[in-house]
């Protein structure tokens, strides 16, 4: 007992001093009493016993343990101070979750910046001399090595010789330099590094580098990576520059990492722009925020220009617009917004109103007669008083490309007026740069516009990364490392119209993120091809999902909706499509390439984002060729509208000069309206030429016979011109034949290589690896398209040649002739690469060329000539029963042959059909039915030689031998990307059985209930091997059977044994399953092999093993290329895929074999799309010995693409990946 004080036990010792727990018996509450360690001190210890006193009395803050009383008793000094109750950071288990390890360098950092604002340094910061309390709040201790320093000075003068705590001290302190802030910052960063790794750096930045790589979890946010990177600078001045600025840095990441439910939308925009109700989620644009509303603030209007992509619309409608809600100009500000679209006046007088309680005619006619009415008006409402108005015009380049000129015209001056001096009206504009001194040539508007000019410069990289990070941050999700993060900035340094590109790359991203782990990895970002090809990627994707003719459709539509000057431009829905085009119309919006919003009652439509006109290659290529016809189409558009306000005066009308202009416009790609100005127009020019030719026919007579001898010179000149043109004509398809059949070569060689069959252009030896013969493969398969580009260019020359002979001479039967002959080759042509649009492109237009002529009938007969087929069976004697494909919304159904249904018995000769896609049923008493999809073309022959099997194994079903279309036709980004060979017919001439269903875990423990209970196969699936899917497993507990485990994370874990049901809480449909139906996954290929032996021995499948690709993909596509099992599109409940449950994570998982009927091959096999990959065979050999085919409950329809062909681990056992049993068969 000293003074007031009763010591009660001893808390702790070190170097300087002892701690006890004593009682102040004055106040009664417990203390913390310090006293020096020597009972003798040393001078020098004596003084840094009272620098800890006076520095810690200095400090009053939460994170710093209060001192009460500084004395001496007997010579020993003592300090009296706060007793918190808790316990040291050395004392937690580490390593500590990094959202902790952030909460906690809050504080530290909040405790280190108040000492230092009193000149205070630590000089011996580690993790034991900060206690943590039992409210969770950080307490900095223990400053007996603390020192004096001037805040202002730029280091510390010390002589004071090397102290502290030697694991935790600066580069800098151990050469000798005297200690600083910096030094203090170090030693922080090592206590925040030591939570979150569990271990101190081996070397500079080292231990921080492979934290950051390392697998399993949440690793740590970039952001917070970067900051203890920071802090951990070799070079004190590369460090923070004061510990208020380190705590700065740790409060500001904090606050944007509350985490909202995964299950929530998707944070990134993608082309979308932001709107008010996405503020929290949009970042990197703070400073441009603040400087429009200050400039909103003293000055009526504010333009913001910029490129476009620069995030003009969102930094107004997520960034200023919300603010000046929340009062930030005042404290009633009404807010409107409007577009100024074809007619603007018309906008803005439905915009104003409600405010002016007038109705929109009487505005329209006010607002074009008097323009300054409407700015004395809106001030006099709005005088300033706390109530405000501010009106937005968002793309005002809307007034050059889009508005009629007139209302254009009036509706500057209006914006000219509403830029007076004003208190309580505000206008905000947006414009693209480029258009900005056009827009400046509009009357009224030139003065304004400088005025009133903010130019939006490119976001700089601290705030890309800032629209990057903030997002997933606020969900809940980090990005796997600072180097992804950094490819992602980066991507932005290409310039304009990449921060949009960024965005839907961000988006993409989002939904390929690893749910479990939360968070965001490279390899998908790799996947989609980086940021640039994940536009183009997807939006090629979603136009391989039509059909040609929607293909086509598609096209016209896009073209619809981009102007003259190639920006976008919104089209009312009835303006766009017939009832033929509204499948692709709803295609394109739910791929996210068109927005639909719906005004006054009507759908209007528009292309997502000016990237996609920029970025787009197909689309870029369409307006390249559409070029010359968006021009006149915008003539067309302005003349049809003026003759509409006219009221279809016959004045407005074109005259037959437009009209030649506007025919190569196809009438399906116009409106109604103009399609009926085109029409009146036409029958103008008609009845004009009907009236001249009655005058021209009186005065021909006349001069008939003086005229006889000009008319003969003429027809001698026509006809030597045509025959000069058709000459030239023949050269020129003589030189496309000639390179068609290169191609062709090419094509052959190629494939030969893709297939891995004996090439005459390759030496033996030449190609020492699988790897090469791919490579040398796609280097022909490259020379092939170009040969055919090139024969494509002659055809058309020779046809530009016919048709100029024609405008000569419409009736030449030679030149008729040879137009259909050109027409016919390029359709062939387009055949043998199987492009499937631009052969029925061709098609089509033959039909049209040999309908008005006799000439070109050989072509026809060529093109409808039906195929002959003749059936073999054996036994003979079978029964035949044929059906044909009819593609209908992108499914495949089977319709009986009309009058050719039931044939038999076989054999059959001579059966006659046209060309299409057949499925052909053979049935014969106490034989197994057998199914055959055939493939025919115009004129082909084919011979079916068929056995039928008397038996199949139960569960298994026999696919013969025959021909199909292997790889795929998809434009050949897509292609690449699916490591899918060129579509091209490739021939089984060996029989086979294959599983109906997939290996299911029932049929697993069947095998594993045979084998003894040490075998290694029964332990294979005891513990959980996680991945991108999660993980399973599969038990066997004594006395209650085996027992089931999916993992989607090590916390997520839904289990079922023996007899009991397997539920998914999250789903409404299919959320109750037998798991023993579920496909067998997490066992490897190399795994099975013991299985494979198991059905073969045990009789249940003789031959047993993988199937090969080539065998999977005939079973899984049948013969005619179709892209999924049951034709070329799939819908989200057709198979298991990411979004059959809406892409809930929760919800993912396996479902029972069998669940998706819809997408049932033609062979009738269940499950060949989704639910679960399955291993095949590479015959191959450069994707590995085995690859992945068929998608799987975790991924998207992309993925389930029967073409698809995904890299596979023969040792890999992941959650998703399942097989599908094959083996040898001969009837």
């Amino acid at each position: 007992m000293f003074d007031e004080f009763r010591l009660e036990r001893v808390l702790g010792r070190g170097g300087m001093g002892v701690v006890y727990l004593a009682l102040d018996t004055s106040l009664d509450r417990r203390v913390a009493v310090k006293f020096i360690a020597s009972s003798q001190p040393e001078p020098w210890a004596r003084a840094y016993f009272e620098t800890e006193a006076r520095a810690i009395a200095r400090l009053q803050h939460p994170n710093v343990a209060s001192v009460f009383r500084v004395g001496a008793v007997g010579g020993h000094p003592y300090i009296v101070s706060e007793y918190v109750v808790g316990q040291s950071l050395a004392e937690l288990p580490l390593p500590v979750p990094w959202r902790r390890v952030l909460t906690l360098g809050v504080g530290l950092a909040r405790g280190l910046a108040a000492a230092h604002r009193q000149g205070v340094l630590h000089r011996d910061l580690k993790p034991s001399n900060v206690l943590l309390t039992e409210e969770g709040e950080v307490k900095l201790l223990d400053f007996g090595l603390a020192e004096r320093f001037e805040p202002g000075a730029a280091s510390p003068e010390s002589s004071n010789p090397l102290v502290g705590t030697r694991p935790y001290l600066a580069p800098e302190l151990l050469a000798g330099a005297p200690a600083s802030p910096r030094s203090d910052l170090y030693a922080l960063g090592l206590v925040l590094h030591e939570l979150w790794t569990g271990e101190l750096p081996r070397g500079p930045l080292q231990g921080l580098q492979e934290g950051a790589s390392r697998s399993g979890g949440p690793e740590i946010d970039p952001d917070f990576a970067l900051i203890i990177a920071r802090c951990l600078a070799p070079e004190p001045l590369e460090r923070f520059a004061s510990a208020e600025a380190l705590c700065e840095a740790l409060e500001r990441l904090a606050r944007g990492i509350t985490p909202a439910p995964l299950a929530a939308s998707n944070p990134y925009r993608g082309l979308a722009p932001f709107e008010a109700e996405h503020r929290s989620l949009f970042f990197g644009r703070d400073a441009d925020i603040r400087a429009v509303l200050e400039r909103l603030r003293h000055q009526p209007l504010v333009l913001v220009a910029g490129d476009s992509g620069a995030g003009k619309s969102s930094l107004c409608r997520a960034g200023v617009l919300p603010r000046v809600e929340a009062g930030m100009l005042g404290e009633a500000y009404e807010r409107l917004t409007l577009w100024p679209g074809l007619r603007p006046l018309e906008a803005l007088a439905a915009a104003l109103a409600p405010v002016l309680g007038r109705k929109e005619a009487e505005l329209v006619t006010a607002l074009a007669d008097t323009p300054g009415w409407l700015g004395q008006t809106l001030r006099e409402l709005h005088p300033g008083d706390g109530r405000g108005l501010l009106l937005f015009v968002d793309q005002l380049e809307e007034l050059i490309t889009l508005s009629e000129p007139v209302q254009a015209a009036h509706f500057a001056r209006l914006l000219g007026e509403l830029a007076l001096p004003s208190q309580g009206v505000r206008v905000l504009l947006t414009v693209r740069g480029d258009f900005l001194t056009r827009l400046c040539a509009l009357p009224g508007l030139g003065d304004v516009a400088e005025r009133a000019l903010y130019i939006l410069r490119p976001m700089p990289p601290e705030g890309v990364r800032e629209a990057i990070v903030g997002p997933a941050r606020g969900r809940g999700v980090v990005f796997e490392s600072t180097e992804l993060v950094q490819t992602l900035v980066e991507s932005t340094a290409r310039g304009m119209g990449s921060l949009p590109l960024l965005q839907f790359a961000l988006a993409e991203l989002w939904e390929r993120r690893n749910p479990a782990q939360g968070r965001i990895t490279r390899v998908a970002l790799e996947e989609m091809g980086g940021v640039a090809g994940a536009l183009s990627r997807h939006a090629d994707g979603v136009l391989a999902r039509l059909s040609p003719h929607e293909r086509e459709a598609a096209r016209r539509l896009l073209l619809q909706l981009v102007t003259a000057e190639g920006t976008r431009i919104e089209r009312a829905e009835e303006e766009l499509v017939e009832s033929s085009g509204r499948a692709a119309l709803r295609a394109l919006v739910e791929g996210r390439l068109l927005h639909t919003r719906t005004t006054g009652g009507q759908a209007r439509c528009e292309i997502a984002h000016d990237s996609l006109i920029e970025s787009w290659g197909t689309l870029r290529g369409w307006l390249d060729d559409d070029t010359g016809h968006r021009a006149v189409r915008k003539r067309l558009e302005t003349a049809s509208a003026e003759w509409e306000r006219l009221l279809r005066a016959r004045e407005a009308l074109w005259g037959e000069r437009q009209l030649d202009e506007a025919r190569p416009l196809e009438p399906s790609s116009l409106g109604p309206r103009e399609r009926a100005f085109l029409l009146a127009s036409r029958r103008a020019v008609a009845r004009q030429r009907w009236g001249r030719w009655l005058v021209v026919l009186v005065l021909a007579v006349t001069v008939a016979v003086s005229y006889g001898g000009l008319r003969l010179q003429q027809y001698l000149e026509d006809a030597r011109f045509v025959a000069a043109q058709a000459g030239s004509a023949r050269e020129a398809l003589d030189l496309g034949r000639e390179l068609a059949q290169r191609a062709s070569v090419r094509r052959k060689e190629a494939l030969e290589l893709f297939d891995g069959r004996p090439s005459a252009s390759i030496g033996p030896g030449t190609l020492p690896s699988p790897h090469d013969r791919r490579k040398a493969a796609e280097r022909r398969w490259t020379e092939a398209l170009t040969l055919r580009e090139q024969a494509n260019a002659e055809y058309a020359r020779a046809n530009q040649l016919l048709e100029k002979a024609l405008d000569r001479d419409r009736g030449h039967v030679e030149t008729r002739r040879l137009i259909a002959e050109v027409t016919y080759a390029r359709f062939l042509l387009a055949e043998r690469f199987h492009q499937r649009h631009e052969r029925d492109a061709w098609a089509q237009h033959l039909e049209q060329v040999t309908g008005t002529s006799k000439e070109g009938a050989q072509w026809w007969q060529r093109l409808h000539a039906p195929a002959e087929v003749e059936l073999v069976t054996e036994p003979p004697g079978a029964r035949v029963e044929l059906e044909r494909y009819i593609d209908l919304h992108g499914t495949r159904h089977r319709q009986p042959v009309v009058n050719v249904n039931r044939l038999g018995p076989t054999p059959i000769s001579r059966l006659r059909l046209p060309e299409g896609s057949y499925l052909l049923h053979f049935t014969y008493p106490g034989r197994v039915p057998v199914k055959l999809p055939l493939l025919l073309t115009h004129g082909a022959r084919e011979q079916i030689r068929l056995a039928l099997p008397s038996a199949v194994p139960a569960g298994y079903v026999y696919i013969p031998p025959g021909c199909f279309l292997l790889g795929s036709a998809d434009p050949e980004e897509v292609r690449l990307f699916m490591l899918s060979s060129p579509l091209h017919q490739v021939c089984l001439n060996e029989g086979f059985l294959i599983g109906k269903r997939e290996v299911t875990f029932g049929d697993w423990l069947a095998y594993l209930d045979t084998l003894p209970m040490d075998a290694p196969a029964r332990r294979l699936l005891e513990q959980p091997r996680f991945s991108t899917t999660g993980a399973v497993t599969l038990r066997w507990q004594p006395g209650s059977g085996w027992s089931f485990s999916f993992y989607r994370s090590r916390e997520d874990v839904f289990s079922a044994k023996e007899g009991e049901t397997f539920r998914y809480p999250a789903r409404t449909l299919r959320n109750t399953a037998d798991w023993r139906q579920f496909p067998l996954s997490g066992v490897s290929s190399e795994d099975l092999v013991q299985y494979f032996f198991w059905l073969n021995d045990s009789g249940r499948l003789p031959g047993a093993r993988l199937c090969n690709q080539n065998e999977w993909e005939y079973a899984a596509r049948g013969a005619d290329g179709r892209r999924y099992p049951h034709g070329d599109q799939l819908q989200s409940d057709d198979a298991n895929i990411d979004e059959t449950y809406g892409r809930l994570p929760t919800a993912f998982g396996p479902d029972m074999v069998g669940s998706h009927p819809a997408s049932v091959s033609p062979f009738g096999l269940e499950d060949m799309a989704g639910n679960a990959f399955e291993l095949t065979r590479s015959p191959t050999g450069e994707f590995g010995r085995v690859v992945l085919r068929g998608g799987a409950w975790y991924y998207n329809s992309f993925g389930a693409h029967v073409a698809n062909i995904s890299e596979g681990d023969p040792t890999a056992r992941d959650a998703s990946i399942g097989v599908r049993v094959c083996a040898s068969f001969s009837p």
